[in-house]
């Protein structure tokens, strides 16, 4: 497909991937470009297969406040939402398996998703996560890797979280120290790994970042994080009318639960947006006093 018709296909499924009333963030459009122009390149045998995982919503009928609410109760019910990624997770995995039995895969979750069995919150309590599903249906097998970015302090919501630099700072500082800008190792056998678990502020006590991950992938000094959002064209083409239909029954039934959720203009997600989060200055002031 030319660069056109690729843009539209991504759009297509931008505009009706989940019961959110759209999706903010550009890096799932990013991440889709990225599968398909590699795939180009690849023979048929070493293309990558991609699946979405997360729970299923239809958006093609007319959608109405049941069955948006239906899905936010699963959305918001962790269990249930968890057990159903990773039951289609690992039954995908079974059938590519049965294929070959040499098949990997790559398994890309947000957050407290990816955690393994030995997250806690409450001591003896196992806790519902996609990641604990996966160790557990394939013990052995399995290895997850925290990439770097902050720790979270409290969270209210996806989009409203309260946040501090990984370990008062001290992480960041050792790698800017060095100049180390691109680095990954094991958790085990080093001070990281033995470091207490701060990443969610809902852990129980005495839990290290080992116990939660195998590895951990540092890329990039915060001062360069950025967040991109926006998807090319989506108020368009009289999306921008539907948008305001599904924002109006999702928030009569998401705002009491939840306050803190942010809106969005639709015709301001029409074009791409590069920016800074407005707390950066605040995590860097921490990381500043170990490098002093």
């Amino acid at each position: 497909m030319d660069s056109t018709e690729v843009n539209s296909r991504i759009l297509d499924f931008r505009r009706n991937m989940l019961f959110y009333p759209v999706w903010h963030c550009y890096n799932w459009s990013m991440l889709a470009q990225g599968i398909y122009q590699l795939n180009n390149t690849l023979p048929e045998e070493k293309k990558i297969a991609w699946y979405p995982s997360d729970i299923y919503f239809e958006t093609k009928n007319p959608i109405n406040k049941e069955k948006i609410k239906k899905a936010y109760n699963q959305y918001n019910d962790y269990y249930q939402r968890d057990s159903l990624m990773a039951d289609y997770i690992i039954r995908k995995i079974n059938v590519m398996k049965s294929k070959n039995q040499k098949q990997k895969a790559l398994i890309i979750m947000n957050y407290r998703h990816a955690f393994n069995p030995n997250y806690y919150r409450q001591k003896g309590v196992p806790e519902q996560n996609v990641g604990r599903f996966l160790f557990e249906a394939f013990p052995g097998q399995c290895a997850n890797v925290l990439v770097n970015q902050f720790a979270l302090t409290a969270i209210h919501s996806d989009n409203d979280i309260a946040v501090a630099p990984t370990q008062q700072g001290k992480w960041d500082a050792a790698f800017h120290h060095l100049g180390i800008n691109d680095a990954g190792f094991n958790f085990s056998g080093t001070p990281f790994g033995k470091d207490e678990f701060d990443h969610d502020p809902r852990t129980c006590p005495g839990i290290t970042y080992q116990d939660v991950f195998t590895g951990f992938v540092y890329y990039r000094f915060i001062p360069e994080f950025r967040i991109v959002v926006g998807v090319p064209h989506i108020a368009e083409e009289g999306f921008a009318d539907e948008y305001k239909k599904r924002e109006a029954i999702y928030y009569e039934i998401h705002q009491t639960e939840n306050p803190h959720e942010a809106q969005h203009d639709i015709w301001k997600l029409n074009e791409i947006e590069e920016r800074s989060e407005d707390f950066l200055p605040n995590l860097m002031q921490p990381i500043q006093q170990w490098l002093k």
